[in-house]
């Protein structure tokens, strides 16, 4: 018998984003073994407006509820996909997949402008593999440059007194011989490409960076005078070693200076906005037009066109930092933005046939599934798309 007092809060949790993982377990336990009854019996909690603290709860604001995500823990067996319509009697509802297996997810897309649940039978695309290793480059001072996937592990050139190192997981460190001092400045530029795993790299002052696929840093490979500054594109977390020496990051003009501290930007050059997420220590962003704000952990600070600075509050470190703990994580983003990061992830085109869709979408899925998986999440949502060569058509 379903406790509905119980199955009304577990619901109401996850529309609200505030369930544990253990709540969010117990109601795909739930999900799993329904055979129709939970189904109708949560339709007649939204009917009783027992799960929304909405005063008038109708059919066409229920397509607006979105929901979190849990990882499942399974087993070896080869994933099997299974759709369940939770609100199957509600004309309009949440579309809810299940992956089951190591690896996958509890995922719901929400469109608030999706009105029908979606049962249509999903064709199986021409299939692109989430990246499977790092295909970035340096380019030593002297303009020689290093393909990382076509390298061992082990040292791999020398610059003054600094040691490159490939490390066993793929990395690369800059590590000093026994005197490090140099006179002169020599700089070098690590590009994360397109269709890249993340690269992890480690400076010569044991600063440690993470770069997202279609990313870059220029550095000095040693640190002369009183100020640490590099150049980046793209996507870059810092784990910024503290020292008396300021570490200065310049992304698209805009200019982030530490001492010490654990921050996340992104600036990739067909985005307007260029955004400094804090999570650990204190910085002081300023703008090209030098407009400067100093935030706090789980702080953002947003620039504009390299000029107007806007502070966002307490902002939800799982999503800004998803890409890095292997995940593609949105809440409230519209289609371009979600393509976007597919492009540059799976190397990819994106074209758009007609008007763009218009719909926002919240949901999770893993950085490892296949470009097919996530297609299937999108069109679920309302979102038809189809592959040609390797471009992604979004269609009307």
């Amino acid at each position: 018998m379903i406790n509905r007092e119980r199955l009304a809060y577990l619901v109401k949790s996850a529309v609200e984003r505030t369930a544990s993982q253990d709540e969010l377990q117990e109601l795909i336990d739930m999900l799993k073994n329904d055979t129709g009854e939970i189904a109708v019996e949560t339709e007649t909690l939204l009917k009783e407006n027992k799960i929304t603290e909405r005063k008038e709860l109708s059919a066409a604001s229920i397509d607006t509820m979105a929901t979190a995500v849990l990882r499942l823990d399974g087993g070896g067996e080869k994933p099997e996909l299974k759709v369940i319509n939770l609100w199957k009697k509600v004309a309009a509802a949440a579309s809810i997949m299940v992956m089951l297996g190591a690896g996958c997810y509890f995922l719901i897309f929400s469109n608030p402008k999706q009105n029908i649940i979606a049962e249509t039978i999903i064709t199986e695309p021409q299939d692109i593999l989430a990246p499977q290793n790092i295909r970035a480059k340096i380019t030593l001072s002297d303009s020689t440059t290093i393909t990382i996937d076509s390298v061992s592990t082990g040292m791999l050139a020398t610059q003054g007194n600094v040691n490159i190192i490939k490390t066993s997981k793929g990395g690369i460190a800059y590590q000093s011989t026994v005197d490090s001092r140099q006179s002169k400045i020599a700089y070098n530029t690590v590009y994360n490409s397109r269709g890249s795993n993340i690269l992890s790299l480690t400076l010569n002052d044991g600063t440690r960076l993470w770069l997202n696929s279609e990313s870059s840093v220029k550095f000095p490979v040693v640190f002369i005078g009183n100020e640490r500054k590099v150049i980046v594109t793209g996507e870059v977390y810092f784990e910024v070693l503290k020292s008396s020496k300021k570490f200065l990051v310049d992304a698209n003009g805009t200019i982030t200076e530490v001492l010490g501290t654990h921050f996340n930007i992104n600036a990739y050059r067909d985005k307007a906005l260029v955004k400094i997420t804090l999570l650990e220590g204190r910085v002081k962003v300023t703008s090209s037009n030098n407009q400067s704000a100093i935030i706090r952990p789980l702080q953002q600070v947003e620039v504009e066109n390299s000029s107007t600075i806007r502070v966002i509050g307490r902002i939800n470190p799982e999503e800004v930092m998803a890409w890095k703990n292997g995940s593609f994580q949105y809440k409230d983003a519209d289609i371009e933005f979600i393509m976007k990061d597919i492009m540059r992830w799976y190397d990819i085109e994106v074209a758009y046939e007609g008007v763009k869709p218009a719909g926002h979408y919240a949901g999770v899925i893993s950085r490892n599934t296949n470009l097919s998986e996530v297609l299937k999440m999108l069109e679920l949502s309302g979102v038809k798309t189809k592959i040609k060569d390797r471009k992604i058509i979004v269609m009307q």
